[in-house]
């Protein structure tokens, strides 16, 4: 979140004035997200546009280059030219003007300020504006040693390997320093691009490693029939359970003289040795029927 400091007798920041500035900033990183490094930069200076620098500074900054609305040393220093000669952030300054009744039909605001009553004019403050940027002040990112100038830290942003950006990969909410982004992106996120390494798919690694391994058909899975221990792919199962395993349950071959015996296919021939119903020749007269009879 952002939160803009009033100055007392100056009118606060509206939310929905953060918020239409957020949401530019995200129309800007849209634009550019062929190319990151220009998304990047853009981005900072997008979301930092509002209020004055919130910086950590090494260098004491001058208490007259202070914005009155947000109390931070001013970005792009407008000065009044009124006799309070008060200084503004150009965004602090559009924001207060705009809050104010409006003069005439054409909608032109009547600002004015609250201190001696004159309509407020500005002029831009470069000397202000250079002096605050020559300032001195630490990198934003926690842990980040660099320490320099505030005119070059857009730029030292966008290769700051202490920075929290969000992971590259399409669906994934982690968010990690750049320096440890390529890592996740590659070898971590659950969401990388991953080859199943039995059918050669495609898909994310939570889905190769996870829902598709239930279906793989390459995948290499036991033979349901019980006792046999031969594993093969899943697409192949079904003609081999049917055909080929020596563990499928048969019927007796004697099973059309009656016999209701069923058992695995290898173990069937010590049955049909001693099935009471198997074709059986009388040693006398040479007579054929079931062992039985």
């Amino acid at each position: 979140g952002i939160c803009i400091i009033a100055h007392s007798g100056h009118l606060q920041l509206t939310r929905g004035h953060v918020q239409r500035k957020m949401a530019r900033s995200s129309r800007i990183i849209g634009l550019c997200s062929d190319d990151h490094a220009a998304a990047e930069k853009q981005a900072i200076r997008a979301i930092r546009a509002i209020g004055g620098y919130d910086y950590k500074f090494v260098d004491v900054v001058n208490r007259d280059d202070f914005c009155v609305v947000c109390q931070l040393p001013a970005r792009d220093p407008q000065q009044t030219k009124c006799e309070c000669a008060k200084l503004f952030c150009k965004s602090c300054y559009d924001q207060y003007c705009d809050a104010q009744p409006r003069c005439n039909a054409r909608g032109v605001p009547a600002a004015k300020c609250q201190t001696c009553g004159q309509t407020l004019d500005i002029f831009s403050y470069k000397r202000t504006a250079k002096r605050i940027k020559e300032c001195k002040i630490k990198c934003p990112s926690t842990n980040c040693p660099w320490i320099n100038q505030l005119n070059i830290v857009d730029d030292h942003l966008t290769t700051c390997g202490y920075v929290v950006i969000p992971c590259a990969n399409d669906g994934c909410k982690v968010f990690i320093t750049r320096d440890n982004a390529f890592n996740h992106k590659t070898n971590e996120c659950l969401l990388r691009q991953h080859t199943c390494e039995h059918c050669r798919a495609k898909g994310t690694f939570l889905e190769m490693t996870g829902a598709h391994i239930n279906i793989c058909p390459d995948y290499m899975i036991p033979c349901p029939n019980g006792g046999c221990a031969v594993k093969i792919k899943r697409k192949y199962v079904k003609s081999h359970r049917s055909v080929e395993c020596e563990w499928k349950i048969i019927n007796c071959p004697y099973s059309n003289n009656g016999c209701v015996h069923k058992s695995p296919k290898c173990k069937m021939p010590d049955h049909t040795n001693q099935c009471l119903l198997r074709q059986h020749t009388c040693e006398h007269c040479s007579a054929k029927g079931t062992y039985l009879e």
